[in-house]
């Protein structure tokens, strides 16, 4: 019941992707999440996991100034990382690698298991609800706090009433208790890849 909830918020957002849009890439993404669920290192880790470590999936290559040399005591040169969350030593060549990437199967699956493993941590749901200015007994319903979440993955965007309704729906069941129902919502609105759009 849950996955198919989820697909279906999803699919609303979808309906109009193009398959030839262009998306941001790892490094915006990065900043992103790490942005709207806290910046903690198991949150670092999951989001190196699935996001920055796939350079092929979601683009943007690393860049030579990302390194610097420097000498041990032996007196050899090696290079160091200036920012070493960027995993970019000790990986292919990949000048030819793009700024950002299109829509595949394999980002998108990506993206939704580092929003899964995101959204496990009651602390980043509360993180997200924060910044949605939604508190802890909150309940599910209304339009507002509904628009104040989508705009926390969508700052310039307005919710529509379609989705709304669904999520409202949410709050008015009681198949799902207390943060369980911001939890998918967030899940849902994470796992579009539509809040990536370059």
């Amino acid at each position: 019941m849950k996955i198919f909830f989820l697909i279906y918020l999803c699919s609303l957002t979808l309906v109009t992707y193009p398959r030839d849009l262009h998306l941001f890439g790892r490094f915006y993404v990065k900043d992103a999440l790490l942005t709207i669920f806290g910046n903690s290192n198991v949150n670092k880790e999951i989001v190196n996991k699935y996001v920055v470590s796939r350079i092929l999936d979601f683009g943007d290559p690393c860049v030579i100034n990302e390194r610097i040399f420097i000498q041990d005591n032996d007196n050899k040169l090696r290079t160091k990382l200036l920012n070493p969350d960027t995993t970019c030593e000790n990986t292919m060549s990949n000048s030819k690698i793009s700024f950002g990437s299109n829509p595949s199967t394999i980002r998108y699956s990506l993206l939704s298991l580092a929003c899964e493993e995101l959204t496990q941590y009651p602390i980043n749901i509360k993180h997200v609800l924060a910044k949605a200015s939604i508190f802890k007994n909150s309940s599910l319903s209304s339009y507002q706090q509904m628009q104040n979440l989508y705009q926390v993955f969508y700052p310039a965007n307005n919710l529509n009433l379609e989705l709304a309704k669904s999520f409202l729906n949410i709050g008015s069941s009681n198949h799902y208790q207390g943060q369980e129902k911001w939890k998918y919502i967030i899940l849902a609105l994470c796992m579009s890849e539509y809040w990536s759009v370059n």
